[in-house]
Order: C-alpha cells, then sequence, then structure tokens
C-alpha cells in the first residue's frame, strides 16, 4: 500500500481486500500486530542505546578514577625519589 501511495487505515485495507477478493479482518490484525512490533522495535532501540551510553559513561568513570590513582601513586614515587636525593 505504501509503495503505490496510499495510506494505510482501515478503509484502504477493506478497499485492498475487497478488490483481492479476500476478507479483510485477518490483515487489519496482521496489520496490526506488524505496526505494534515496528513500535517495540523502536521502543528497544532507544533501550538500547540508553544503555550502551550508561556502559560509556561507567568505563569513562572506572577509567578517570585508575587515571587519578596512576598520577597518586606516579607524585607518591617522585616524592620518594627528591626524599632520596
Amino acid at each position: 500500500m505504501r509503495a503505490a501511495d496510499v495510506s494505510v487505515g482501515e478503509e484502504a485495507i477493506e478497499r485492498w481486500c475487497g478488490s483481492l477478493k479476500i476478507g479483510p479482518n485477518a490483515f487489519k490484525r496482521d496489520y496490526e500486530f506488524y505496526e505494534s512490533s515496528v513500535e517495540k522495535m523502536g521502543q528497544l532501540k532507544e533501550m538500547m542505546l540508553q544503555a550502551k551510553a550508561s556502559s560509556k559513561r561507567a568505563e569513562a568513570k572506572r577509567l578517570k578514577e585508575a587515571a587519578e590513582q596512576a598520577e597518586k601513586e606516579a607524585a607518591e614515587e617522585e616524592a620518594k625519589l627528591e626524599a632520596a636525593a
């Protein structure tokens, strides 16, 4: 229907099913299922993007903490070298 530039709706489904001499009920049900699935896939995609962003934030925090720890250890070693000199 979309390829024929027809907006999909109950009236269009009934008209096309009448032309094809098939019952519209199963097609309507299938189309509703399709629309529901497309919506759920969109929600899943959004959820996956949010999870990925959260994972990236957690990784950045972990790397920042590791860098701060390495900086602290380097400062301690430098202080030891200066004290020994």
